[in-house]
């Protein structure tokens, strides 16, 4: 009997797949409902009737909740948990499916504010240009790259497009670990922008914001940040930063 208990199946993780069903169906949640500000932590726990701590082992993708708390998270959402999106880790038939999808469950994206681009059209010289720029994988690399223009040429769309093309042109290549967007139109402080990161890069352990502690995950994991609106954060005194 107690042979038995021990090789039940305990809990299940999203896949890469149901992961990435989840975050498009909360990005648009967030846009429809929520002004497009992302839910924090304690919003989706109310939004889903899941508790934070339970809330965070189901983004983190990697501990084991039951599946009745995947079914009542992907139904806040308005969306059916489905067969594929979730997978038994101790599972031997999961096995090889777990090897080939482990550059899909590495990779974290965290959309922000960032608008929807699927009507998004031209400019594929310049996209294709930016991906050749910010693929970490070429020589010589570029750790910093900026879109420039006047108002309403549509730099925040190119970006946002070349984002999901790094992503999707074949995302078990992608060579990133985390994309992260985020937007400084309301001039959040450094100390607001450090914390988000850091939660994210840290899988939520990090709460404090430490310069320090973002080197160092930037030096440990290839990360795509994106920071729109650059201009709200310069002084009135040109070049000097807030």
């Amino acid at each position: 009997m107690e042979r038995k208990r021990s090789s039940r199946k305990r809990g299940i993780v999203l896949t890469a797949e149901g992961l990435r069903k989840l975050q498009a169906a909360r990005r648009q949640a967030e846009l429809a409902d929520n002004f497009g500000d992302r839910y924090t932590l304690e919003e989706l726990s109310e939004r889903t009737g899941i508790s934070l701590k339970t809330v965070t082992k189901v983004l983190d993708a990697h501990n084991t909740v039951d599946k009745p708390t995947l079914e009542a998270f992907f139904q806040a959402f308005h969306i059916v948990l489905e067969r594929h999106d979730y997978r038994y880790p101790n599972d031997s038939s999961d096995a090889q499916a777990l090897n080939s999808n482990q550059t899909l469950q590495r990779l974290q994206i965290d959309w922000g504010e960032a608008p929807d681009v699927s009507l998004f059209y031209g400019r594929q010289a310049e996209l294709a240009q930016l991906k050749e720029w910010v693929n970490p994988t070429n020589e010589p690399s570029r750790r910093l790259v900026a879109i420039l223009g006047m108002g309403g040429v549509g730099k925040t769309a190119l970006a946002t497009k070349l984002m999901h093309d790094v992503i999707n042109d074949d995302v078990k290549s992608c060579p990133f670990e985390y994309v992260i967007w985020r937007s400084l139109r309301n001039a959040p402080t450094l100390e607001t922008i450090l914390i988000q990161w850091l939660a994210i890069l840290s899988n939520q352990q990090e709460t404090q914001p430490n310069l320090q502690t973002l080197l160092y995950y930037l030096q440990h994991h290839r990360c795509l940040l994106v920071l729109d609106n650059l201009e709200s954060v310069l002084s009135k005194k040109a070049g000097i930063y807030r």
